[in-house]
């Protein structure tokens, strides 16, 4: 909640470029560039809060390796805010995001041959009732 009495500029970023792994639970072979891959993302990273006004936020987790993964956040403002516990105690402005990723996804080409399968005999479905109709009307 902004409880001051000017307007909040907000932006969310990665503390760091590098998403540490929580434990050493990959696959052997992940290569190092699959293994340092951006998983967390901040939807609405950049906005506006009005004096009185909250906002939710949105993180979002995408790993196509298994494994635990975590990243720290921060909120940058302008104008400077601080934010302060129940007893005035300054409070880091720092979000550390955990993600897990159990398994990977060994049937996406399926599903993809199948979407692409359902795509084609759609399409030629309507270009067929279209014809008809144009014919009939004729």
């Amino acid at each position: 909640v902004n409880s001051g009495t000017t307007a909040l500029f907000y932006e969310w970023a990665a503390a760091d470029s590098h998403v540490a792994a929580v434990s050493d639970n990959r696959p052997a072979g992940v290569d190092t560039v699959e293994a340092d891959a951006q998983r967390f993302f901040c939807h609405n990273n950049k906005g506006m809060l009005l004096p009185g006004e909250s906002k939710a936020m949105v993180f979002g987790f995408l790993s196509t390796t298994p494994g635990a993964y975590s990243q720290a956040w921060t909120i940058e403002t302008t104008p400077k805010a601080t934010v302060s516990d129940s007893k005035g105690a300054l409070v880091p402005s720092l979000l550390t995001l955990r993600g897990l990723s159990k398994l990977s996804d060994n049937a996406q080409h399926l599903r993809n041959m199948v979407a692409d399968s359902v795509s084609a005999v759609t399409s030629e479905t309507l270009s067929k009732e279209n014809r008809e109709l144009i014919i009939k009307n004729i």
